[in-house]
């Protein structure tokens, strides 16, 4: 670092020098607003989505040392457990002090922070993950873990906080306060969405390109909007939204990340209220489109045919069949929810592994042999998927290559899009599975989960329909809203998105964290009688070398943990009075140490039930070992 410009850069943390996650920035001015849009070393625009076009430290070092630039930037990912927080305006420059609200955050992250470019805010970097998906922007506030860059200076605010520190209860903490309270119109985002992953953006630009009117689309996205007769780029921007309000399914985030992708993308981009009006306008009109769409279809029916009706002793009664012996009919929908860390996946590799072989989940419930296949968007299927795969079988005695078990060989999937659905249908009718799991249900389709409606029409017919169709079972897997978010006293409320889930499914399967590591499922049969909540716990096994040899998840019940647990206590009262024989009551409950009340009352069952231990008075004592006073 010769030059002087960038002398103060060097106290950026090693850790994030080290990653390929860097790009350059210029200042750019927009109608008196002065904006920074990441590039590319070689002067082309960067993407936060698009690690190919982000570089090394060095090398956008040496190109900000050559001042074609106004300084670098990091780009956060998913990969990286990084979160950036940004505290706007909350350096007074003339006291070179910190506004109190902003000093008691930087004082309880006690992490790496430093001076923004404007020298009037600081950005402060932690470890940890978000409660979100998306990040959040509040008044002075923002945070982000993904999909964004933050600037760097490398001009720490104090030595103290030179380094990047884990703080993820503190975050929580901030995430929380900044939207756990009541919104104002000014504070209340105007537009949501859910940001696309990079397999998303790619595979929407390509289709959009080659559809019949791609042609059309390819001169937006790719800056030829003149040829197309547009009088001005505004009037350009307003077109491209339109068509991508079309391809993202109305998501207002995916809008705008795919906007930035194009060659429309400039400064005026940056600007909040051209962005939202923009994108507002072609939601306006895809809402529009779609009610004229739909009183058209009104008008063209010339006559219209009653619906069919059955007598209600023609309706046929079929005896209830099991797929797993009292937890899932045969020819089933339904849905596993639990909060983040609870076990789903590995119950649904258990349950995966227990029918593609026939034998007993939990070692209990018979298991009728079926054909599945699996999707799961979480999991590196080399490293994650396998391995427990394999666990479970290994501890079945089975052998992985003999299970009937297949995956969807695809890092995404949208099941709400009409092209998927066809190759989803005809992936289906040639391997004709009987029992389907799709984990996590956000990550197969591309819908907003809190409208009823669209996600009824759009994804969960067609799921009831392939059901149907090919008599076959599917399980989603699914995520409970967040700890106190919005939830109701019911348990199925507690499901994230709309509760036409609930509504949909035949099977609910409902699991809750509980003391040692214990997982309670809840599960509910539309067809049957429900089965008694019970408890599980998930025991591995590794082999000399770290890897998982074993997995298997052990199934208990309320009765017998307790049963477990007095038997233990009893077992030590006894112990107690065995070795410290004649003993006072006050004495056993010192020495084992238990709450006063249960221990006494332990000790009268002794007396009772056991005829080794006796009283002489106020003491206790083991016959056994012959000590009388």
């Amino acid at each position: 670092m010769n030059n002087q410009k960038s002398n103060k850069l060097k106290y950026i943390p090693e850790e994030l020098r080290e990653l390929s996650q860097w790009v350059v920035y210029r200042l750019e001015e927009v109608n008196g607003r002065l904006t920074k849009p990441p590039y590319q070393t070689n002067g082309e625009k960067a993407s936060t989505t698009d690690s190919e076009t982000w570089c090394t430290f060095e090398q956008a070092l040496e190109a900000y040392n050559k001042n074609s630039f106004d300084g670098i930037g990091f780009v956060f990912t998913k990969e990286a457990e990084y979160i950036g927080i940004d505290l706007d305006k909350c350096i007074n420059l003339e006291s070179n002090t910190l506004e109190p609200w902003a000093k008691d955050w930087v004082e309880r992250l006690q992490s790496y922070s430093e001076r923004s470019p404007s020298k009037t805010g600081v950005h402060i970097i932690v470890k940890g993950k978000l409660p979100s998906e998306s990040g959040t922007k509040k008044g002075n506030y923002e945070i982000y873990s993904h999909s964004r860059y933050f600037t760097f200076t490398g001009e720490t605010i104090a030595t103290k906080y030179s380094h990047i520190e884990e703080r993820q209860e503190v975050v929580k903490e901030l995430y929380q306060s900044l939207n756990g309270s009541s919104k104002t119109k000014d504070e209340t985002p105007l537009l949501e969405g859910y940001e696309l992953s990079d397999n998303e953006i790619k595979e929407i630009i390509y289709k959009a390109k080659t559809a019949k009117n791609g042609e059309k689309f390819s001169k937006l996205f790719d800056d030829e909007w003149r040829e197309s007769g547009y009088p001005s780029q505004s009037e350009a921007d307003q077109a491209l939204c339109n068509q991508l309000a079309f391809w993202t399914n109305n998501n207002p985030t995916g809008i705008d990340q795919l906007f930035r992708e194009s060659g429309l993308y400039r400064g005026k981009w940056e600007r909040e209220d051209y962005r939202e009006n923009t994108i507002k306008k072609a939601l306006a009109l895809r809402h529009q489109q779609a009610k004229d769409d739909f009183r058209e279809s009104l008008d063209n029916k010339s006559e219209f045919k009653g619906i069919p009706i059955i007598h209600i002793a023609d309706v046929e009664m079929v005896p209830v069949e099991f797929q797993i012996d009292k937890i899932w009919p045969i020819n089933s929908v339904g849905f596993m929810s639990g909060q983040p860390g609870i076990c789903k996946t590995w119950l649904a590799w258990d349950l995966a592994v227990s029918l593609a072989s026939g034998t007993k989940l939990f070692g209990l419930y018979e298991c009728r042999k079926s054909k599945v296949l699996a999707f799961n968007a979480e999991d590196n299927p080399a490293m994650d998927t396998r391995s427990r795969i394999e666990a479970f079988a290994r501890y079945k005695g089975l052998n992985i290559r003999d299970l009937d078990l297949n995956l969807l060989d695809t890092p995404s999937i949208f099941l709400n899009d009409t092209d998927t659905q066809k190759q989803f249908k005809t992936t289906i009718s040639q391997y004709n599975p009987d029992f389907i799991i799709l984990d996590p249900l956000r990550n197969v389709h591309s819908l907003d989960e809190d409208k009823a409606t669209e996600m009824s029409a759009k994804l969960l017919h067609f799921l009831r329909e392939i059901n149907r169709n090919y008599s076959c079972s599917i399980l989603l897997v699914c995520h409970d809203k967040k700890q106190g978010i919005g939830n109701g006293k019911d348990r199925a409320s507690q499901v994230r998105g709309t509760s036409a889930l609930v509504g949909w499914r035949d099977v609910a399967i409902f699991l809750d964290k509980k003391a040692d590591e214990m997982t309670e499922v809840q599960i509910y049969n539309r067809s049957c009688q429900s089965i008694p909540p019970f408890l599980f716990t998930l025991r591995t096994e590794k082999d000399s070398n770290g890897n998982l040899e074993t997995a298997q998840l052990s199934i208990t019940t309320h009765g017998l943990i307790e049963d477990q647990k007095e038997l233990i206590a009893l077992r030590t009262i006894k112990e107690v009075i065995s070795e410290n024989s004649p003993i006072s009551r006050d004495d056993i409950v010192k020495k084992a140490g238990m709450n006063r009340k249960k221990c006494l009352g332990l000790i009268n069952t002794l007396l009772e039930s056991n005829g080794d231990i006796l009283k002489d008075g106020v003491k206790i004592y083991d016959k056994r070992k012959e000590i009388l006073n």
